[in-house]
């Protein structure tokens, strides 16, 4: 029996469910009178034909370049004919599914006889869209609910549209809206687009305009470029721009006509004016707002305006696939928005016939001292025939601000110069001139003339030790030894370096391998210097320094001793001091081989100093008999007058084409000029005195090396010149070439590719040339796919582990002083902020080399992009080993001290590199001991322990190498710095055995206290031990659930597959070739890496609650989804 007050609840109950069941019934009739007036309006179009009936006509599901709504955007849509009677289509209705759900209802508009009506579909105004896979059913609906017309869609590609023909739909590219869907239709309506907004087009827009084209008065404004893509000249009377698509009539362009295919550049900088034939608009631009460009009959087109970064443009462009689209690339104002046009505007930007030229720059890092000190030094100088006022011009290291540095006002002579020491002084000293700025390697150095264009640019990296860079009408910029001040030829040299002789005290030799001069005990020789006092009295030798490290110019104090007249002194290097000669004054270092800088100094700064350059057994180095600058010697002569001098250096050969990438030639026509004569090889071997001489026109028709050298009578034989012209190869991907000498590849004793003598007879054949630490002089260039490249000496290793028994082997590339750089100045990878290396390495994909060759990049780059956790960043190239393909590479960092050095602004020797077990570092190991000797449950421990490392980059590592099955999960990398928080962090790195057996038990195999890896050899105590922890552990389960939402779903993984696949498809159809394998088995190789990640989640969560007993509800409240 109910109670009364449960009677109650239950009267209330029905009560309550009443209401609610009027309000809905109210709220539908509500719905239904009200949506006519809120659902926004189709778009007419007007044409003329008859038929019978209404009829869906045309069906656009991917409108990607076919016609615009009102709003300038490219929307799915549908178009509808009337053949019958007019009539008012007041709440007739349009849906998409079969069960005549109402998705659109449409207000009071008239569908007159014979008219077409196009209906886009954008999700709002209309509010649905259509699949481009089909499958939908689209319909007209009458008042009552009658089908009216209605059509199943199919699957379509890009612009291409389902026709009804002749009764039936037929799929075509030809589209025909608001027109009939017949040739004669056809023609219509593209003639139709060559009237309103498609007549002129928004080509190009920049927004943030640092230092790309100023206006007249030197403003840099956001810029809007107009192109007329009609074979018609077209006034702009009537035209407008606007920021607001609500307000499109905004600014009026002035009355005057644009060319047909010209463009215009109107700057939208807010002042609204016409004035000396520029254009600027009444508004600026936003991110986020519309760039909008209305016609005569008040049709527009609209650009969303993007943040694309500094002097980068956001251009029209025509896809691979047909279609308009709005890219973002180099500025191309002016000229079409193609890699050419690019370059074109680029060249319009500088002024190739200013007055004023950097006509001389000498970098300090280049080692040798200017006004006292090591400095960078500008010389500009006036190449024009007439005076020029330096009044208005600019200099600057930084594109983005152009004006940074005003030259002084001075006026220059014909051919005279003005030098600027770039100190950050800013400020003149006496007859020196400071900028407010000091130049870098991989900076570009700028001047820019009165009237806001730039002068030549120069791309600042080391001229070499010793050398500027020196420019001539002919040659452009080269390296050699300075002539600051005076003209830069032989004779300008030799002014310069009588300039800075010192007068007294001076360097007057060296000798850095000795092996027959001054003997000491035990028939020891060891490196000396010599001093010169090349005045009319006696000097004392105190307060001076000689030193061989410019940043500790008093490295070795000199004895306060008198040299007489003309007299010379000797001083012995020598680092331990033991076994010296008697008799002589022994300073505390000693010279290298492979060349140095020697610095006389005084308390007041650098006397004198001695670029000596690499020298063989007992060579000497220093100021011939009666000569102002140093060279090559005949011979040693301590404590007595100089020897004759033997030549500098010949120049190295200059080619008249650029290496590079050449498609679609018959031919090049190299041409060498040069000093002497040019003696080259087209084999890859160094060119010497009995090469071919070059006596013209070098015609290639294939792939070619060019190495090529100048012996000149009197000079020492030139540095080679290496070349690869890359001939009709049709690659997709960037190209790495490597030239080095034959032999250092393949000679059986001393080639790093080869077994050589010492092999063992079983795979990876220990013992091997290739196993040893070998490192050959090369010369390794770069073409990049966007027009930039680079061509360094550097040092050429065999890099990898098992892999370099592969036939297809990774190399490593260092750059060192003793090559010529000591870093390359080059951007390597697009989404890093570093611009300077020291090394990269061309690497094979290891293990991965035969199978799907994109493991490594493809896991690192996706636990990269969502942990930040490092990596190394990578980028697919084709390789050519002495001119020959030798197979699709990507390049690497380098991980050692200086990759993390770059990466975090930190220096290199605050930096610890362990690997494996950490074995290597005594506080690794110590930590290791700790974990195991305490308990991390106790919180106290726990706590020491998280001090010790980064806890998120620690488990993001175990959660990351567990799920991509990593069977070789010994090659382990992490590092500390001092720099920073001093805590231990893991790499990602060498994942190449990943992503193969979905149901391999890694979470087991892991986390096996005994160990993991081959025969259990690499430590699991860390993270056994953390594990104790409940707080470690609950963080560790529930990150393994974040990762597999975040990181391991089969949209991200396979997306990133495909990307990479895209990348190097092409040219793995030649990889293959060359290398054995079939194509078809790379792609098999690739699906592979797919079926792993569509089966691996539910594996790992199988795995995962199996090893640690959990039971569904915790796997769910962890976060684990199954």
């Amino acid at each position: 029996m109910q109670s009364k007050n449960g009677l109650n609840r239950a009267k209330k109950r029905d009560i309550m469910i009443a209401v609610l069941l009027f309000s809905c019934v109210m709220l539908s009739v509500s719905i239904g009178l009200l949506l006519p007036n809120f659902i926004g309006a189709a778009v007419n179009i007007d044409g003329s034909i008859e038929n019978i009936r209404v009829s869906i006509t045309e069906v656009c599901a991917r409108n990607r370049s076919i016609i615009c709504d009102s709003t300038g955007e490219y929307n799915d849509y549908i178009e509808l004919y009337n053949a019958g009677v007019s009539f008012n289509m007041l709440g007739f209705a349009l849906t998409d599914s079969a069960n005549k759900q109402v998705k659109y209802v449409f207000d009071t508009r008239t569908f007159s006889t014979g008219q077409y009506m196009v209906i886009f579909l954008d999700g709002k105004n209309v509010p649905f869209s259509l699949k481009s896979e089909g499958g939908e059913t689209v319909s007209l609906l009458s008042p009552d609910g009658v089908t009216v017309a209605s059509v199943k869609t199919v699957e379509t590609e890009i612009d291409m549209v389902m026709s009804l023909q002749n009764g039936k739909y037929v799929l075509t590219y030809d589209a025909s809206p608001g027109y009939p869907n017949t040739p004669e239709g056809i023609a219509a309506y593209k003639l139709s687009l060559t009237d309103g907004a498609n007549t002129l087009v928004i080509s190009e827009l920049l927004t943030n305009n640092k230092s790309a084209l100023p206006d007249k008065s030197g403003a840099f404004s956001d810029i809007i470029e107009i192109n007329n893509t009609t074979p018609y000249d077209i006034p702009l009377n009537g035209w407008y721009l606007s920021d607001k698509t609500t307000n499109p009539h905004r600014y009026a362009l002035p009355d005057i006509t644009l060319n047909a295919g010209e463009y215009i550049i109107i700057y939208a900088s807010g002042e609204g004016k016409y004035k000396d034939g520029e254009i600027h608009a009444s508004f600026k631009l936003s991110t986020g707002e519309h760039a909008v460009l209305a016609g005569p009959n008040g049709k527009y087109s609209s650009v969303e305006v993007e943040d694309c970064g500094d002097n980068v443009s956001l251009c029209r462009v025509i896809d691979d696939d047909g279609s308009v689209v709005y890219k973002k690339m180099s500025p191309s104002l002016g000229f079409e928005n193609t890699e050419d046009g690019m370059y074109a505007f680029a060249d319009s930007r500088i002024d190739h016939n200013a007055a004023l030229v950097i006509t001389e720059v000498l970098l300090d890092t280049d080692e040798l001292a200017y006004g006292g000190a090591l400095n960078d030094v500008i010389e500009i100088t006036n190449v024009s025939s007439g005076e020029v006022s330096t009044a208005d011009w600019f200099m600057s290291d930084d594109i983005n601000r152009p004006y940074k540095y005003k030259l002084p006002e001075l006026k220059l002579k014909p051919g005279e110069c003005i030098v600027i020491i770039a100190d950050g002084g800013n400020n003149t000293d006496g007859d020196k001139i400071h900028a407010n700025f000091s130049l870098s390697q991989g900076e570009t150095l700028y001047l820019f003339t009165p009237d806001k264009k730039q002068g030549l640019p120069l791309d600042i990296i080391s001229a070499g030790r010793g050398n500027s860079w020196q420019y001539g009408t002919d040659s452009g910029y080269l390296a050699a030894k300075p002539s600051i001040g005076f003209t830069n030829n032989s004779t300008g040299r030799a002014e310069f370096e009588r300039s800075v002789r010192p007068r007294g005290i001076e360097i007057s030799e060296a000798v850095s391998v000795n092996t027959k001069y001054i003997p000491g005990p035990y028939a020891t020789y060891h490196d000396f210097i010599e001093l010169h006092n090349n005045s009319d009295s006696s000097m004392s030798l105190a307060g001076m320094y000689l030193s061989d490290d410019g940043r500790n110019m008093s490295l070795a104090a000199l004895p306060d001793v008198t040299v007489p007249a003309g007299g010379y002194i000797v001083f012995i290097l020598s680092s331990d001091g033991i076994n010296t000669p008697s008799g002589y004054t022994v300073l505390p270092f000693s010279l290298a081989a492979v060349g140095e800088t020697v610095y006389l100094s005084n308390g007041s700064g650098v006397v004198d100093c001695m670029v000596i350059p690499p020298l063989t057994g007992s060579a000497a180095f220093g100021r011939a008999n009666g000569e102002d600058g140093f060279n090559y010697l005949a011979a040693a002569t301590p404590k007595a007058a100089n020897s004759y001098a033997i030549s500098e250096t010949a120049p190295q050969p200059v080619s008249s084409v650029k290496q590079g990438v050449y498609n679609d030639v018959q031919s090049l026509k190299v041409e060498l000029n040069g000093k002497g004569t040019i003696r080259y090889t087209l084999d890859s071997t160094e060119p010497n005195a009995t090469s071919a001489v070059y006596n013209g026109a070098i015609i290639l028709t294939r792939t070619t090396v060019i190495r090529a050298r100048s012996f000149a009578d009197g000079y020492l034989p030139g540095k080679v010149l290496d070349l690869l012209y890359v001939i009709n190869e049709g690659h997709e991907l960037e190209i790495i070439s490597l030239i080095t000498n034959p032999s250092n590849l393949w000679d059986y004793y001393s080639g790093i590719y080869v077994k050589g003598p010492n092999a063992s007879s079983e795979f990876p054949y220990v013992g091997a040339n290739y196993w040893q630490n070998w490192e050959k002089e090369a010369t390794v260039s770069f073409f990049a796919n966007d027009g930039t490249s680079f061509s360094e000496p550097c040092g050429l290793r065999i890099f990898g582990a098992y892999s370099r028994a592969l036939d297809m082997k990774s190399f490593s590339c260092a750059f060192r002083a003793q090559y010529g750089t000591s870093q390359l100045n080059y951007k390597l990878f697009k989404n890093s902020d570093l611009s300077g290396y020291e090394s990269f390495i061309l690497r094979n994909t290891g293990q991965d080399f035969n199978r799907a060759r994109m493991r490594d990049p493809l896991i690192t780059s996706l636990v990269s992009d969502a942990t930040g956790m490092d990596v190394q960043k990578y980028r697919p190239a084709v390789v050519y080993l002495n001119g020959e393909f030798w197979g699709v590479y990507f390049i690497r960092e380098k991980i050692n001290e200086n990759y993390i050095a770059g990466n975090y602004n930190v220096s290199a020797s605050s930096v610890t590199t362990t690997r494996a077990n950490g074995v290597t570092s005594t506080e690794y190991t110590a930590l290791i001991i700790y974990v195991k000797t305490h308990n991390l449950a106790v919180d106290e421990y726990y706590q020491y322990v998280l001090t010790q490392i980064d806890k998120e980059n620690y488990i993001d590592y175990i959660c990351a190498q567990i799920y991509i099955a990593n069977t070789d999960n010994g090659n382990i990398r992490f590092y500390k710095s001092t720099d920073t928080d001093g805590k231990w962090r893991w790499i990602m790195f060498d994942t190449d055995w990943s992503f193969s057996g979905p149901t391999h038990q890694t979470v087991a195999r892991h986390l096996n206290p005994e160990g993991t890896g081959s025969q259990n050899r690499f430590s699991t105590a860390l993270i056994n031990a953390l594990l104790k922890n409940p707080s470690f552990k609950e963080d560790f389960l529930r990150r393994m659930a974040w990762q597999l939402e975040n990181i391991w779903t089969t949209e991200n993984v396979t997306a990133r597959i495909t990307e990479i696949k895209e990348l190097i498809r092409h040219d793995m159809v030649r990889d293959c070739e060359k290398w054995g394998r079939t194509y078809t088995n790379w792609q098999n190789h690739v699906d592979s890496l797919i079926t792993f990640q569509k089966n691996r989640p539910a594996e790992i969560y199988k795995q995962m609650k199996s090893y640690f007993s959990l039971s569904d509800a915790k796997m769910a409240e962890l976060g684990y989804k199954i």
